[in-house]
């Protein structure tokens, strides 16, 4: 009996040393987590995610600190190439930003960005739990683009509702699902329904509450139709810049934002290019968009038929038509593309 409690009572000693050891070598002795890194706050990376609305359901993913293409000379060494499980999945060859990308943008940071200026960038009450969080400069984080619409006197930038995202690390088991962090995140909202997004459409001023209430007391009845904009999203083969304010900083005002050309390289990214994303139910169209030497109907499947003639249909995701001057630029089997999400393409003998 002696012997089996001396066994025992050298087990919970070899337990305590243990725990001594672990304690030892973290510098946060209550969670266990390593103290934020010292120095400037750092972007690294920019995501982009369409939650799949581009793509017929299926989510499309973009990081710009991901090298395009690991079978490269120049990256195939390096540590996302050989060590991260992704590899390039999602890098700009592979996971292209659409304009669809915009319903969640983030740019990550090596630590949380907390402070503007002398300001902290969410408030938050001195007593008690705060009833909203938002920023105290949403203009903290706003969007640039270069050749992009100004129809109607807009750009080709849509209105975002913005917000400090404290979740996330610089680990993802699945990106699509966890989102990297912390960082500062821009999304565009395509429908007000819901409590959430009637909060959200109200702080980015889509709509003024009624007398009496605030954009958190909101109710269903209180907001009169849809006031989000179904079409809301980036424009085709435009490039974008993530703009951040340079007084944005770490938990201290004196660690700013460090914005060098690295961090201004991931903070830029190209749309795709106008496509259609399948031609009578193939996935890639079997020939160039505006090949005036092929025959649309060759080697494609039938889909409609206009006036007793076999035509090809054309699906077009509906943000891509969402700009009146990017659609006059386009044509399709040579002919202009109207504002329709679809487009009959028939012979060409035939529309001449």
């Amino acid at each position: 009996m002696r012997k089996r409690n001396a066994q025992l009572f050298l087990l919970a000693g070899a337990s305590a040393a243990a725990g001594l050891f672990m304690l030892a070598s973290c510098n946060d002795y209550l969670t266990g987590q390593d103290s934020e890194p010292s120095g400037p706050l750092k972007v690294t990376r920019l995501t982009l995610f369409d939650n799949g609305a581009s793509r017929d359901g299926h989510p499309v993913t973009t990081d710009t600190s991901v090298p395009p293409d690991c079978t490269k000379p120049e990256v195939a060494m390096t540590q996302t190439c050989t060590n991260d499980p992704f590899k390039d999945k999602y890098g700009v060859l592979k996971s292209p930003p659409n304009p669809d990308s915009i319903q969640r943008l983030r740019v990550v940071f090596n630590k949380a960005p907390l402070k503007i200026g002398d300001l902290d960038l969410e408030p938050v009450p001195e007593e008690g739990l705060p009833t909203v969080l938002k920023l105290s400069d949403p203009s903290v984080i706003s969007l640039t683009c270069k050749n992009c619409s100004t129809d109607g006197g807009k750009t080709g930038v849509p209105a975002t509702f913005n917000s400090l995202q404290l979740t996330g690390s610089d680990l993802s088991p699945d990106p699509e699902v966890f989102a990297y962090g912390p960082g500062l995140q821009m999304e565009v909202l395509n429908t007000c329904a819901g409590a959430t997004a009637r909060y959200k459409c109200c702080a980015m001023g889509l709509f003024q509450p009624p007398v009496g209430k605030t954009c958190s007391t909101l109710v269903a009845a209180d907001v009169k139709g849809d006031p989000g904009d179904p079409l809301a999203a980036l424009e085709p083969g435009t490039t974008y810049s993530v703009v951040l304010n340079p007084a944005l900083a770490g938990r201290n005002s004196a660690d700013k934002v460090l914005l060098d050309d690295k961090a201004k390289a991931l903070l830029t990214f190209t749309t795709e290019p106008f496509k259609p994303l399948s031609v009578a139910g193939h996935t890639n169209p079997p020939y160039p968009v505006d090949d005036p030497d092929e025959d649309p109907e060759e080697g494609v499947t039938t889909a409609t038929d206009v006036d007793g003639e076999s035509t090809n249909a054309t699906v077009l995701p509906q943000s891509l038509v969402s700009s009146p001057r990017q659609l006059r630029r386009q044509t399709l089997c040579g002919l202009p593309l109207t504002r329709e999400s679809t487009t009959a393409c028939g012979r060409r003998r035939r529309l001449a």
